[in-house]
């Protein structure tokens, strides 16, 4: 079994707008003896249903089928039944998909996985070149050498070094206490042996 879809008919030979039936409909239940239209059923993506899911929403509930789209190489949703109307006919769809579709699916998704991978990476790297090109520039700016930066970095807490580098990043400072502040970690990073193993004292650290 597919998706299942449904519409209704009066005995029309096509559907509204003048669209003929899709191949294969057929009609369960007629409702003459009512005045009611007549139910009119046919399937789809046959073969290449994956798995179907539940999405609840503040009132209403959406039911989708995974489907295999064999023109795109990968897989898309589609809604076959909701609680925001009758929808009753198609809550009998089942995933069907071939063994061909099911191994398609797996690597597309092992496909993904490593494209993802690759991304992290390189999204990694990116962010690893700026931070250095960030920290090449806080030392053009007040004259200290790299190797002293990153060793303040290596022994402070991550908060507390993002703090501290927006702090020497900055080239518009009004504050002259903020300005102090600065000049305070700039004369501590160009002592070759520092007396503390910070520049700021905890209290300081609050302001920073």
């Amino acid at each position: 079994m597919a998706i299942i879809n449904f519409d209704f008919t009066k005995g029309e030979p096509t559907r509204f707008g003048g669209e003929p039936w899709p191949e294969g409909a057929y009609c369960p239940l007629r409702g003459e003896e009512h005045g009611a239209g007549h139910l009119v059923l046919w399937h789809t993506h046959a073969g290449l249903c994956l798995y179907d899911f539940e999405r609840n929403g503040y009132d209403d509930s959406d039911f989708y089928m995974i489907v295999w789209n064999p023109e795109k190489g990968a897989p898309e949703d589609i809604c076959f039944a909701s609680t925001r109307g009758w929808s009753y006919p198609a809550y009998d769809s089942r995933p069907d998909a071939t063994p061909d579709v099911l191994a398609a699916y797996e690597a597309w998704k092992v496909r993904q996985a490593e494209q993802r991978e690759l991304d992290r990476r390189h999204a990694k790297a990116t962010a690893l070149r700026e931070q250095h090109a960030a920290e090449l520039a806080v030392c053009g700016l007040h004259g200290i050498t790299l190797a002293s930066l990153r060793r303040w970095k290596r022994t402070e807490h991550q908060d507390q070094w993002e703090r501290a580098f927006k702090l020497l990043s900055s080239t518009r400072l009004r504050s002259k206490f903020r300005i102090s502040l600065r000049d305070r970690a700039v004369a501590w990073l160009k002592d070759a042996t520092p007396a503390y193993p910070s520049p700021y004292s905890r209290r300081q650290w609050e302001y920073i």
